[in-house]
């Protein structure tokens, strides 16, 4: 069983929560390539919202620019509701955002959806398209929700309470609950996890070497 850390080891994946990628109503473009092409024509840096340096949301927006060459810019704030109110005020023209968050103000017309980041469609948002789908392939990022436990847990322990977790995640309760937060219930294996974890940390540093983000 591999371990995360000389302090933690994997239990289980619990669940990956979804982005959205938003502009406020004034931008020109109603699709992601027409927006792509509004923000390639832009003279200026364009800046984007972010909730601070190293969330989701500045994460998600550094692997767009990384993935398209576009000259963006973070304007962090103080959390996700004061970059959500940015970008409902125009104050900022776009963003990502965890779903729950904005999924209001798209439905009332307030922002423009234009992708999910994840790799398939949000079961909650059947009608908004992944980021391959819409005309980017490869852009995929997901964040995820998952349970660790102390380095040298017993292996029968860890076994027990993967397997209980997993019941709880699968139970359409549940599911329901985690989707109306935005979030997809993903359980699987103990040697999944681990690996997943090594996955993301890897693809991480790597967008942070490439593209300089600073998360101070």
């Amino acid at each position: 069983m591999r371990r995360i850390s000389i302090l933690t080891m994997a239990l289980i994946l619990a669940a990956q929560a979804i982005s959205l990628l938003v502009a406020h109503p004034s931008v020109p473009a109603t699709t992601l390539v027409e927006l792509l092409a509004y923000l390639r024509r832009e003279t200026t840096e364009v800046h984007f919202a972010s909730a601070g340096p190293g969330t989701n949301n500045h994460i998600a927006m550094e692997l767009l620019k990384a993935a398209t060459g576009l000259n963006l810019a973070p304007v962090h704030y103080k959390g996700g509701g004061a970059s959500t109110l940015a970008l409902l005020s125009g104050e900022v023209k776009l963003g990502f955002a965890l779903l729950p968050t904005v999924l209001p103000h798209v439905r009332a017309g307030k922002l423009k959806a234009f992708v999910v980041a994840g790799r398939q469609r949000f079961p909650g948002t059947p009608d908004i398209a992944t980021a391959t789908e819409a005309g980017l392939p490869g852009f995929e990022l997901e964040f995820w929700i998952g349970v660790l436990a102390p380095k040298n847990t017993p292996a029968e322990i860890v076994a027990k309470l993967n397997r209980d977790i997993g019941d709880v995640l699968r139970q359409p309760d549940m599911q329901a609950l985690l989707q109306a937060q935005g979030a997809v219930p993903a359980p699987g294996s103990t040697e999944a996890f681990a690996a997943h974890i090594t996955s993301e940390a890897s693809r991480m540093r790597e967008l942070v070497q490439r593209t300089g983000m600073r998360t101070d």
